[in-house]
């Protein structure tokens, strides 16, 4: 479930409104790095 809200995060934060892109990337760059963190730790 988290891959896919991280993924849809990213779709947004590039193709989603203007106004909310930044937003966006943030969710997907926290998202990313906590599935980045569960894969390391195994």
């Amino acid at each position: 479930m988290a891959a896919a809200w991280t993924l849809f995060r990213e779709y947004k934060a590039r193709y989603g409104p203007e106004e909310v892109r930044e937003a966006r990337a943030g969710a997907a760059r926290a998202g990313r790095a906590w599935l980045d963190y569960q894969r390391a730790k195994g």
